[in-house]
């Protein structure tokens, strides 16, 4: 193959454009891609709100039903000695 050969098919080797239509679709379907992401991310976003608030409020229900748990007639109307040995009956899975 000659020089001259191998310069005529570098020539011919032009990048090919892509046809209207099909740019069209694929930047469409690019935007929607974009677009349900952004939709699913911002409902995640608020799922994460909506779970953080009900995490804060069982967490402070929690600590207030511990504050009347270690109080001593709590303990005592249990049948336990402790604070410690109702934590741990209800660690245990018995019903203190």
């Amino acid at each position: 193959m000659s020089t001259s050969d191998k310069a005529s098919k570098k020539k011919k080797k032009k990048k090919k454009t892509l046809p209207l239509a099909f740019a069209t679709r694929a930047a469409k379907a690019a935007e929607l891609k974009v677009a349900r992401l952004l939709a699913e991310a911002r409902r995640d976003l608020a799922l994460i709100a909506r779970r953080k608030g009900e995490i804060v409020e069982a967490f402070y229900d929690i600590g207030e039903a511990l504050s009347r748990l270690k109080k001593r007639e709590a303990i005592a109307a249990l049948g336990r000695k402790s604070f410690a040995e109702v934590c741990m009956a209800v660690r245990s899975g018995l019903h203190a």
